[in-house]
Parts: structure tokens; sequence; C-alpha cells
């Protein structure tokens, strides 16, 4: 909820009306991204994406200019939660992002790599 008001010159003021806003809902998502764990990390970063329904799917790491450094994984996978693994250990330290494909449905997550 969003409450704002007005202030007079007078000294009075008067409240607006009452706003709804809704942020990082993805109970109508279909595909999510959790954070990755350790974040930031050295070696391997463990994350989990869950697809609401069953299909194609490409998970790929990419820089922040959006050059795909390494494709995590590509494949079928049947509906629900699945768990993967990205290894840092070869990357240059820096800010990278996990992008997850599911048909027309992309989630993405930061990942930041330390040396």
């Amino acid at each position: 909820m969003c409450i704002d008001f007005a202030w007079y010159r007078d000294g009075t003021f008067e409240y607006s009306d009452e706003v709804a806003v809704v942020i990082g809902d993805n109970s109508n998502n279909a595909v999510s991204i959790s954070e990755a764990r350790p974040n930031p990390v050295s070696g391997v970063a463990n994350f989990e994406y869950t697809i609401n329904t069953p299909g194609a799917v490409r998970v790929v790491l990419t820089d922040m200019i959006g050059r795909v450094v390494s494709t995590v994984f590509e494949g079928n996978v049947s509906a629900g939660t699945h768990a993967l693994e990205v290894s840092a250990e070869s990357l240059a330290a820096g800010m990278y992002q996990i992008v997850i494909k599911a048909g027309d449905n992309v989630a993405t997550r930061s990942l930041q790599v330390v040396k």
C-alpha cells in the first residue's frame, strides 16, 4: 500500500487515494529461479528453478553485456522444481547473469564471481 499526502501553504494537508502495489509476485509466472548459493561465489554455486509445464529448458550464464559465457543446461524437463550447479572456477571475477528460458518465458538472476 502506498500513501502520499500534499502540504499546503496554510499548514493543512490531505492524503491521496490508496494504491496497492505488488512486487515480485511469481504465482503466475511459468518459470522462476532462486538466488544462487553462495553468492558471491569462487567455486560452485547452486540454484533451483521451477517451471509450471514440462518442456524444453535452456539455462545459460551470460556476462553483463549479454554474451553467453557458458551453457549450464539444455534439455527437456518435467514440471516442478529442479536443481543445477554453476561452476565459476574458470570464470574471471565480475558480475554474470543466470538466464533460464522455458518456451517464451525467461527468468534471470545475478551471480557475482570473486577470486
